[in-house]
């Protein structure tokens, strides 16, 4: 198995965008020091990957990951979902991005996909762009 580290932050990612602590300050002179959303990119099969969750900078994941990047067609894409290990915006709004995809995949607990499809709606932000089908499993 492959596994991508997309990005190794909690929740706003470094620099925050409303913090001035000393380690959010640093991030924005050196570049270096900057980190994304947690994520990883799992490959299922060869050009075939599942994304551990989907962050508001997804569409920067994606693009500096090559494994990731669209092709050999116009619209194909090695994406072929998302896992969802809870239903944090943190780890949620990035799913809209992905709605230029022909088709999503999205696993998650019973719970989760209640959450994601239902109450924050993205169900209704997806269907009319793309083809999207949910697997659940068993929540602990």
């Amino acid at each position: 198995m492959l596994v991508h580290v997309l990005g190794t932050a909690a929740g706003g990612g470094v620099p925050q965008w409303n913090c001035a602590c000393p380690g959010c300050a640093g991030a924005r002179v050196h570049a270096l020091r900057r980190r994304r959303h947690d994520a990883l990119a799992l490959q299922a099969a060869p050009g075939r990957y599942y994304l551990v969750g989907a962050g508001p900078d997804l569409g920067e994941q994606l693009a500096d990951c090559p494994d990731l990047h669209p092709g050999p067609g116009p619209r194909e894409t090695p994406v072929a979902g998302v896992i969802l290990t809870d239903a944090e915006l943190d780890h949620t709004l990035g799913l809209a991005r992905l709605r230029e995809a022909g088709e999503v995949e999205l696993l998650a607990t019973r719970p989760v996909l209640d959450a994601v499809m239902d109450k924050l709606a993205l169900g209704a932000t997806l269907f009319p762009y793309t083809k999207l089908t949910t697997r659940s499993g068993r929540s602990s």
